[in-house]
């Protein structure tokens, strides 16, 4: 479908509506509609500042899931690297550590998400809901992550 005819199928109303739900979802990004070849665009003023453009809502929320799970899978590729044995589901990463003494493994699954207290900038999270770096912080995260794995006296 035509980027003319996409905007005429949809009433304003939708759109409005649609791109809501979206800045909702994607706290850290401006979503708009703009006179543009790609009218549908998102925004991020961060430390990394970005756009991203696309001709539907569908597109654009398609090129923020991408681009909010992109530090998920640079800290895969860096967990990797240190010999974690590391599973990313395209939304979640699960590291695991060998295994301890008693034979217990030991693991956390890591997510991607806003912080509200830090300006809906993103963050990791463990599965238990404690922040674990700033998504752009590769490095800390990676630290953590190897203190929360190394093994207990």
């Amino acid at each position: 479908m035509s980027n003319v005819r996409d905007l005429m199928a949809a009433t304003a109303d939708d759109i409005v509506l649609q791109l809501a739900e979206m800045s909702k979802e994607f706290p850290n990004w401006t979503i708009k509609l703009v006179d543009s070849f790609a009218p549908y665009q998102a925004v991020r003023d961060d430390t990394e500042p970005m756009m991203l453009g696309a001709r539907s809502c569908a597109g654009l929320r398609a090129l923020l899931e991408k681009t909010d799970v992109a530090g998920l899978a640079a800290l895969r590729e860096h967990m990797t690297v240190r010999g974690f044995e590391v599973e990313f589901d395209g939304s979640s990463l699960t590291v695991k550590a060998a295994l301890d003494g008693a034979g217990v493994p030991r693991a956390v699954k890591i997510t991607c998400k806003a912080r509200g207290s830090d300006g809906g900038r993103l963050w990791f999270w463990t599965h238990w809901g404690e922040p674990l770096a700033e998504a752009g912080d590769i490095t800390g995260a990676e630290v953590a992550l190897v203190g929360l794995l190394a093994a207990r006296p």
